[in-house]
């Protein structure tokens, strides 16, 4: 880039790279719940472009080999950026993950009754 120092340059990365952790962190803290993720990329080219399975691993509840079969599940291709993720996709994770959080308490109370 003519004109532009190696300073801005750094500066610049070093912004973008904040943005995207920051986006990362509020989706693993549940400041950013998976129904909205679309919606957030879409109007940031910056976040848009983050590979899908990295946005989706973020999600609680969700591991790193669970992230990539959710996305499996849909036809998304993990490497694909999250922008280009209909945004029904992350929807429909988020309600995947509340049946078997809700399945998983119903076992858990079953087993606590049996117990008792």
């Amino acid at each position: 880039m003519q004109g532009t120092s190696d300073a801005s340059i750094i500066e610049s990365v070093i912004l973008l790279r904040s943005l995207r952790n920051d986006f990362l962190r509020d989706i693993s803290t549940g400041v950013v719940v998976p129904a909205n993720i679309g919606a957030c990329v879409a109007g940031e080219p910056a976040l848009a472009s983050i590979y899908a399975v990295k946005v989706a691993e973020a999600i609680p509840g969700l591991g790193k080999v669970t992230a990539r079969r959710a996305l499996g599940r849909h036809d998304v291709d993990e490497l694909a950026p999250a922008g280009e993720v209909d945004p029904q996709v992350w929807s429909s994770i988020a309600v995947a993950i509340n049946e078997t959080a809700v399945a998983m308490n119903e076992t858990a109370v079953a087993m606590n009754e049996a117990a008792d």
